[in-house]
Order: structure tokens, then sequence, then C-alpha cells
């Protein structure tokens, strides 16, 4: 509505209290049209009401003692909030389920890139090199993440075929 007759918001920063004060200082010239408008403002001002008293319940339940050690915890990592931890840890439910994130995460990435890579290059004439059938790429991409998911020391031995360390 307000675009409509070219009414714009001569700050930067919208939907601060200036910004909600000067919707509340607009006026228009005939009755329906101020009707509206009050109707627009007031389902906004519903809707932010509304915002804040979730908000506050959900505070108060976050600090329940089932969920606030973990939500704590995925507060630390950066940009985390409260809320934000809050939904993670309800979504995620039993973080157990994870017994070995890096290396599960790594392997289920592994078996989408086989999955969504073509089998050539365009200009090639053959369709695709030697092995790029989707069973070799997976098998390829699901090794090289196990290289990845496992400790550095580990790994070296193995690249070197014995299971000890050389000086």
């Amino acid at each position: 509505m307000l675009l409509r007759y070219g009414r714009v918001y001569p700050n930067k920063s919208c939907w601060t209290r200036a910004h909600r004060l000067w919707l509340a200082d607009e006026r228009w010239p005939y009755p329906a049209q101020e009707l509206a408008w009050c109707d627009h403002l007031a389902a906004v001002d519903g809707l932010v009401a509304r915002r804040a008293a979730i908000d506050e319940q959900l505070s108060l339940l976050m600090h329940a003692d089932y969920l606030w050690p973990t939500v704590a915890r995925l507060r630390c990592f950066r940009g985390l909030d409260s809320l934000t931890a809050l939904a993670l840890h309800v979504e995620v439910g039993d973080w157990a389920r994870f017994a070995r994130p890096a290396r599960r995460l790594l392997v289920e990435s592994a078996w989408h890139y086989a999955r969504a890579t073509p089998r050539g290059h365009p200009g090639q004439a053959s369709g695709g090199p030697a092995g790029a059938h989707p069973a070799d790429r997976l098998a390829g991409a699901v090794s090289a993440a196990s290289s990845l998911a496992t400790p550095a020391r580990r790994r070296q031995a193995r690249q070197r075929g014995d299971g000890r360390r050389r000086p």
C-alpha cells in the first residue's frame, strides 16, 4: 500500500521503533484507505506480540533440566544463539545416534558426489574416461572420504603398507 502511493521510509533500517512510529504517523485521504491501513498495522502488531510471547515461552522451556545442558553446549558454537540451539536440539533429538558423525557425513557426501558427477567431459568422444562407471566413482569417493575421516597417522601407515610407524 505504501509503495503504490509512493511513500518510502526515509531512513536505512526498517522494522525499528522509529520505523513503527513513522508507520503510525502515515495518514490517508480516504476513510477506506485509513481503515485498511489501521487493519494492516494491527495485524503487524499482533504478529509482533505473538512472536514475543512465543520467544518468552521458548526461553522458559529451554532452561528445563533435560534441554539446557545440550542447548548450553550448542551455544558455544559461533553464530548459534539460544533459540537456534534449542531448535537444533529438538530437531535432532537423540544425539547418540551419531556414533562417528565425521565419517558418516563424509561417506554420505561422497555418495551424493559420485551420483551427481557426470560420466565424461563434453569434449571427449569416447563417453568418459576409463573407470567412469558410477560404481567406480562411488568406490573412489568413499575411499577418499574414509581416508579423510581417519587420523593422519593411521592414514600414513596404511599408505606405506605397514602397521607400524617409521621414524
